[in-house]
């Protein structure tokens, strides 16, 4: 089972909005191509002359299985995340105009008539509900009983 933290998730959630979003996403975890050696190179990378250490055909890269590419099965764990977690309307509003709509937390608050730091908890608070489902955790992040009770984010 892979863990997941915050920045994981928040680059992910565009996904639940987007479907065309992981279209061209590279794997940070996979195998860089080498662009030549240092001594046979220009500076810009490309080889100078034909060598087996700058010939492409010759170079090999070996993946580690054990880091394959689990983005599919992170966008499926997002996307099941955002149906089960328990938010309440306002934080998904803020998540989807956030995520889905690429506003700033300035924007989000002018149109929720309301302050930038009630929005940046709704937010924080969401994501770490999210978080904490992916993980199997009982909670992570800001405690939103505070929020509740003061009534600025209450459900409507």
């Amino acid at each position: 089972m892979s863990s997941y933290d915050r920045a994981l998730v928040e680059r992910l959630l565009p996904a639940i909005w987007d479907k065309d979003f992981a279209y061209g996403m590279e794997n940070p975890e996979a195998p860089q191509p080498i662009k030549g050696c240092q001594i046979h190179a220009k500076r810009d990378g490309t080889p100078k002359e034909d060598c087996a250490c700058c010939d492409p055909s010759v170079r090999k890269t070996t993946v580690n299985p054990k880091l394959g590419n689990t983005l599919y099965a992170h966008l499926a764990d997002i996307h099941a995340a955002w149906r089960r977690v328990p938010l309440t309307f306002r934080q998904r509003r803020a998540l989807f105009m956030q995520y889905g709509l690429d506003w700033t937390h300035r924007e989000i608050a002018r149109h929720e008539a309301v302050d930038r730091s009630v929005i940046t908890r709704r937010i924080e608070t969401a994501v770490g509900h999210l978080v904490a489902e992916l993980n199997g955790d009982a909670h992570e992040g800001i405690d939103d009983t505070a929020i509740l009770t003061s009534g600025s984010d209450t459900n409507p």
